[in-house]
Protein backbone atom coordinates (compact mmCIF):
# COMPACT_ATOMS: atom_id res chain seq x y z
CA UNK A 1 0.00 0.00 0.00
CA UNK A 2 2.70 2.54 0.91
CA UNK A 3 4.76 1.79 -2.06
CA UNK A 4 1.92 1.97 -3.79
CA UNK A 5 0.75 5.70 -2.91
CA UNK A 6 4.37 6.27 -3.58
CA UNK A 7 4.11 5.68 -7.08
CA UNK A 8 0.72 7.52 -7.77
CA UNK A 9 1.83 10.71 -5.64
CA UNK A 10 5.06 10.44 -7.93
CA UNK A 11 3.36 10.28 -11.14
CA UNK A 12 0.87 12.95 -9.76
CA UNK A 13 3.50 15.88 -9.43
CA UNK A 14 5.67 14.51 -12.39
CA UNK A 15 2.56 15.34 -14.30
CA UNK A 16 2.73 19.18 -12.79
CA UNK A 17 6.37 19.76 -13.22
CA UNK A 18 6.07 21.36 -16.33
CA UNK A 19 4.86 24.80 -15.57
CA UNK A 20 6.75 24.63 -12.12
CA UNK A 21 10.03 24.18 -13.86
CA UNK A 22 9.38 27.02 -16.37
CA UNK A 23 8.44 29.51 -13.54
CA UNK A 24 11.26 29.00 -11.45
CA UNK A 25 13.52 28.73 -14.72
CA UNK A 26 12.53 32.61 -14.74
CA UNK A 27 14.51 33.40 -11.31
CA UNK A 28 16.37 36.19 -11.49
CA UNK A 29 18.15 35.73 -7.91
CA UNK A 30 20.60 32.73 -8.46
CA UNK A 31 20.41 30.01 -5.92
CA UNK A 32 22.84 30.08 -2.90
CA UNK A 33 25.72 27.11 -3.37
CA UNK A 34 25.50 25.01 -0.04
CA UNK A 35 28.19 22.49 -0.97
CA UNK A 36 29.97 21.68 2.58
CA UNK A 37 29.85 20.28 5.73
CA UNK A 38 27.31 21.39 8.27
CA UNK A 39 27.06 20.95 12.01
CA UNK A 40 24.13 21.35 14.10
CA UNK A 41 24.18 24.69 16.26
CA UNK A 42 22.41 22.81 19.08
CA UNK A 43 21.92 26.25 21.10
CA UNK A 44 20.33 27.95 18.57
CA UNK A 45 18.22 25.47 16.93
CA UNK A 46 14.65 24.07 17.92
CA UNK A 47 15.07 20.71 19.56
CA UNK A 48 12.76 17.34 19.64
CA UNK A 49 10.74 19.30 22.98
CA UNK A 50 10.60 22.26 21.47
CA UNK A 51 8.95 20.81 18.17
CA UNK A 52 6.78 18.49 20.43
CA UNK A 53 5.45 21.12 22.62
CA UNK A 54 4.58 22.92 19.27
CA UNK A 55 2.35 20.25 18.04
CA UNK A 56 0.51 20.16 21.39
CA UNK A 57 -0.22 23.56 21.30
CA UNK A 58 -1.19 23.41 18.04
CA UNK A 59 -3.27 20.49 18.64
CA UNK A 60 -5.27 22.23 21.48
CA UNK A 61 -5.78 25.45 19.03
CA UNK A 62 -7.70 23.19 16.92
CA UNK A 63 -9.86 21.27 19.53
CA UNK A 64 -10.30 24.67 21.04
CA UNK A 65 -11.27 26.08 17.67
CA UNK A 66 -13.14 23.08 16.53
CA UNK A 67 -15.21 22.70 20.41
CA UNK A 68 -16.27 26.09 19.83
CA UNK A 69 -17.55 26.09 16.37
CA UNK A 70 -19.57 22.71 17.37
CA UNK A 71 -20.88 24.97 20.36
CA UNK A 72 -25.48 25.66 20.11
CA UNK A 73 -26.24 28.50 18.94
CA UNK A 74 -28.62 31.06 21.29
CA UNK A 75 -31.82 30.05 19.83
CA UNK A 76 -31.31 26.65 20.07
CA UNK A 77 -31.01 26.66 24.15
CA UNK A 78 -33.81 25.89 25.91
CA UNK A 79 -36.39 28.09 27.54
CA UNK A 80 -35.98 29.76 31.13
CA UNK A 81 -39.18 27.32 31.95
CA UNK A 82 -38.24 24.13 29.94
CA UNK A 83 -34.54 24.77 32.05
CA UNK A 84 -36.43 24.54 35.42
CA UNK A 85 -38.72 22.29 34.81
CA UNK A 86 -35.74 19.87 33.32
CA UNK A 87 -34.26 20.93 36.82
CA UNK A 88 -36.90 20.12 38.48
CA UNK A 89 -37.46 16.37 36.90
CA UNK A 90 -33.83 15.64 37.65
CA UNK A 91 -33.51 16.81 40.95
CA UNK A 92 -30.15 16.71 43.53
CA UNK A 93 -28.81 14.36 40.72
CA UNK A 94 -29.11 17.16 37.98
CA UNK A 95 -27.53 19.36 40.15
CA UNK A 96 -24.84 17.00 40.51
CA UNK A 97 -24.14 16.53 36.58
CA UNK A 98 -24.11 20.24 35.90
CA UNK A 99 -20.98 20.78 38.42
CA UNK A 100 -19.44 17.53 36.58
CA UNK A 101 -19.99 19.24 33.10
CA UNK A 102 -18.86 22.15 34.25
CA UNK A 103 -16.18 20.82 35.58
CA UNK A 104 -15.39 18.78 32.63
CA UNK A 105 -16.04 21.93 30.10
CA UNK A 106 -12.96 23.93 32.57
CA UNK A 107 -10.60 21.27 31.59
CA UNK A 108 -8.17 21.83 28.88
CA UNK A 109 -8.29 19.74 26.47
CA UNK A 110 -6.00 16.85 25.86
CA UNK A 111 -3.40 16.89 22.87
CA UNK A 112 -3.36 14.24 20.19
CA UNK A 113 -0.11 12.67 19.55
CA UNK A 114 1.78 13.46 16.66
CA UNK A 115 5.23 12.16 15.32
CA UNK A 116 8.01 13.95 15.01
CA UNK A 117 9.47 14.51 11.55
CA UNK A 118 11.93 11.84 10.66
CA UNK A 119 14.71 14.30 9.45
CA UNK A 120 14.99 15.98 13.13
CA UNK A 121 16.87 12.98 14.14
CA UNK A 122 19.24 12.47 11.36
CA UNK A 123 20.22 16.00 10.89
CA UNK A 124 22.82 16.89 12.99
CA UNK A 125 25.91 16.61 10.56
CA UNK A 126 24.70 17.57 6.61
CA UNK A 127 27.11 17.05 4.00
CA UNK A 128 26.17 18.88 1.03
CA UNK A 129 26.89 18.10 -3.19
CA UNK A 130 25.67 21.07 -4.91
CA UNK A 131 25.68 21.82 -8.69
CA UNK A 132 23.57 23.64 -11.56
CA UNK A 133 21.34 20.38 -11.85
CA UNK A 134 20.81 18.79 -8.04
CA UNK A 135 21.59 19.17 -4.64
CA UNK A 136 22.47 16.10 -2.93
CA UNK A 137 22.64 15.54 1.33
CA UNK A 138 24.28 12.99 2.55
CA UNK A 139 22.72 12.78 6.48
CA UNK A 140 24.27 11.93 9.79
CA UNK A 141 22.33 8.38 9.25
CA UNK A 142 23.93 7.82 6.35
CA UNK A 143 20.63 8.17 4.84
CA UNK A 144 20.82 10.70 1.40
CA UNK A 145 18.43 13.29 0.43
CA UNK A 146 18.44 13.47 -3.22
CA UNK A 147 16.82 16.59 -5.08
CA UNK A 148 16.68 18.12 -8.36
CA UNK A 149 17.03 22.40 -9.03
CA UNK A 150 14.30 22.58 -11.97
CA UNK A 151 11.46 21.75 -9.17
CA UNK A 152 10.89 18.24 -10.45
CA UNK A 153 9.54 15.38 -8.26
CA UNK A 154 12.49 12.56 -7.07
CA UNK A 155 11.79 9.92 -4.48
CA UNK A 156 14.19 10.48 -1.94
CA UNK A 157 15.30 9.46 1.20
CA UNK A 158 15.53 5.74 0.41
CA UNK A 159 12.05 5.90 -1.44
CA UNK A 160 10.56 7.25 2.09
CA UNK A 161 9.54 10.35 0.89
CA UNK A 162 8.76 12.27 -2.86
CA UNK A 163 11.10 15.61 -2.94
CA UNK A 164 10.43 18.84 -5.18
CA UNK A 165 13.63 20.84 -4.78
CA UNK A 166 13.37 24.99 -6.51
CA UNK A 167 15.23 28.52 -6.02
CA UNK A 168 12.93 30.78 -4.26
CA UNK A 169 14.88 34.42 -4.43
CA UNK A 170 18.63 32.56 -3.89
CA UNK A 171 17.00 29.94 -1.23
CA UNK A 172 16.56 26.29 -1.53
CA UNK A 173 12.94 25.02 -0.66
CA UNK A 174 12.38 21.52 -0.58
CA UNK A 175 9.24 20.17 -0.10
CA UNK A 176 8.86 16.62 1.10
CA UNK A 177 5.70 14.11 0.62
CA UNK A 178 5.78 10.99 2.94
CA UNK A 179 3.67 7.65 2.33
CA UNK A 180 1.15 8.71 5.59
CA UNK A 181 -0.02 12.30 3.85
CA UNK A 182 2.50 14.48 6.20
CA UNK A 183 4.28 17.34 4.47
CA UNK A 184 7.45 19.40 5.39
CA UNK A 185 9.04 22.01 3.51
CA UNK A 186 12.60 23.74 4.04
CA UNK A 187 13.99 26.98 3.45
CA UNK A 188 17.08 26.67 3.50
CA UNK A 189 19.46 30.07 3.45
CA UNK A 190 22.86 31.38 4.64
CA UNK A 191 24.37 33.98 6.30
CA UNK A 192 26.47 36.48 4.47
CA UNK A 193 30.17 35.36 5.57
CA UNK A 194 29.02 32.05 4.45
CA UNK A 195 29.60 30.61 8.01
CA UNK A 196 25.88 29.60 8.83
CA UNK A 197 23.43 27.74 7.86
CA UNK A 198 19.42 27.99 8.83
CA UNK A 199 16.74 25.86 7.67
CA UNK A 200 13.19 27.37 8.58
CA UNK A 201 11.05 24.14 8.59
CA UNK A 202 7.24 23.36 8.60
CA UNK A 203 5.84 20.23 9.97
CA UNK A 204 2.49 19.56 9.23
CA UNK A 205 1.57 15.53 10.13
CA UNK A 206 -1.53 14.16 8.76
CA UNK A 207 -4.48 14.93 11.00
CA UNK A 208 -3.24 18.52 12.02
CA UNK A 209 -4.99 20.84 9.98
CA UNK A 210 -1.58 23.87 9.99
CA UNK A 211 1.79 23.09 9.94
CA UNK A 212 4.09 23.81 12.83
CA UNK A 213 7.35 25.93 12.61
CA UNK A 214 10.82 25.43 14.02
CA UNK A 215 14.24 25.98 12.86
CA UNK A 216 18.04 24.01 12.43
CA UNK A 217 21.00 26.12 12.37
CA UNK A 218 24.54 24.99 10.52
CA UNK A 219 28.19 26.06 11.34
CA UNK A 220 30.46 25.25 8.80
CA UNK A 221 32.95 22.84 9.17
CA UNK A 222 36.33 23.81 7.89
Amino acid sequence: MKQRYLALAFAALLAADGPLSSLHAADAVPLTDFSGAWRLDDANSDNDATVTKKLQDESRAEQAASNNAQQPTSGSLPSATEHAGLHGRRGGAGHKKDKDDKKTDDEPAKPHAYPLPQLLKIDSVLLVQQDSKSVQVRLSSGDTLNGRLDGGSQQSLNGAAIVRSHNEGGKLVMEFQFADGSTLQQTWEMSADKHTLTVHEQWKPIGLQQPVFYKRTYVALG
